[in-house]
């Protein structure tokens, strides 16, 4: 006599909790086991996106080196000045996206605060430093279109919550503005057009002699400390 298997029925309840255990360890599988990955990847130790950016920044070591802007604008870390390797970059908002308050909430804020005696000429640049910060550099722009008189040409800085003066000096022959800093060094600034001379007085934090020492007359600056706008 043939045997036949005998399989009981399945019911209902029983069909949607095998579905459900199969759902779930298949969401298991290819949902949040890879976020869970990509999230420790993400966050220390690894910083696997940290360490991306970073491979985008130039290494500059005891023997200083430059980095530039694609505009043209450089800026150089003496060797005098690096007292261990860092990383750094420079990037530029354009102008009008600035201006337009399209740079994001904080350089809107910044644009608001914009003091009605300097107006922007250049983008703002930024400086992306990774590592022991150099306590010197030399910053050099070319002067931008439409900006005569070039007495009246200034470089800006927005550091916690108010624009300060950087002290610059113009190079007519070479086309381009100069300026020459030490001490704690800004992390962005802009080249302005200024409507009104700035006091002869030592700014906060930024910069390295003392502003008594710098030269104050427009368009040639000189070396020292950061002043804040009128």
């Amino acid at each position: 006599m043939q045997r036949t298997n005998y399989n009981p029925p399945t019911s209902f309840w029983g069909n949607l909790a095998s579905f459900l255990e199969n759902s779930a360890a298949s969401l298991l599988t290819l949902v949040l086991i890879p976020a869970l990955l990509a999230v420790a990847l993400l966050l220390p130790p690894v910083s696997l996106l940290e360490r991306i950016q970073a491979l985008t920044l130039t290494e500059i070591d005891e023997r200083g080196a430059t980095i530039a802007d694609p505009d043209g604008t450089m800026i150089t870390y003496p060797g005098e000045f690096v007292a261990t390797p860092f990383r750094a970059s420079v990037s530029s908002i354009p102008r009008a996206s600035f201006l337009a308050g399209e740079a994001g909430e904080a350089w809107r804020t910044a644009a608001d605060a914009l003091p009605n005696t300097i107006t922007p000429r250049s983008p703002i640049y930024e400086i992306d430093v990774r590592g022991e910060a150099p306590t010197g550099m030399v910053i050099q722009i070319p002067i931008p279109n439409d900006s005569e008189p070039y007495e009246t040409l200034d470089l800006y800085t927005w550091q916690n919550g108010e624009w300060l003066h950087l002290p610059s000096t113009v190079i007519r022959a070479d086309d381009r503005i100069e300026s020459q800093l030490e001490g704690e060094l800004p992390s962005n600034f802009v080249v302005v057009q200024s409507a009104a001379t700035l006091p002869r007085r030592r700014g906060p934090g930024l910069g390295g002699t003392d502003a008594a020492q710098c030269r104050q007359c427009r368009g040639d600056h000189g070396r020292g400390r950061v002043v804040p706008a009128r």
